[in-house]
């Protein structure tokens, strides 16, 4: 499919992102979820389709513990380096825990 290719044409600033753990941003009633930019060159399926049609423009994240929907693309305005989102009490997930209590456990265990 080409992807290793695009890839491998990607600056240097995006691609070095691969395997950062980071706080993002997802979807309504999660909150800011402990996640992961993913390499797209590992994918397959779905996650593939989705990452090869937004490269560049978005990061491929893997939200930890979320099994349902682990993979989803965001932009850089949605993510936040991990040690900022301590800073503000990212991980004390608020959002999460108004989610239900399976919800929260999710999150713990994301942690």
């Amino acid at each position: 499919d080409g992807l290793d290719s695009l890839v491998s044409a990607l600056p240097p600033h995006y691609t070095s992102r691969f395997g950062e753990i980071v706080w993002a941003s997802g979807g309504t009633g999660y909150g800011w979820w402990p996640s992961c930019i993913y390499d797209p060159r590992l994918t397959v399926g779905g996650a593939r389709q989705l990452a090869r049609k937004n490269l560049g423009k978005k990061h491929l994240l893997y939200f930890f513990e979320c099994p349902d929907t682990p993979f989803t693309v965001l932009g850089d305005n949605r993510l936040v380096q991990w040690e900022d989102g301590f800073l503000e009490e990212y991980d004390l997930g608020k959002v999460a825990k108004s989610g239900g209590r399976n919800r929260f456990t999710s999150f713990e265990r994301a942690l």
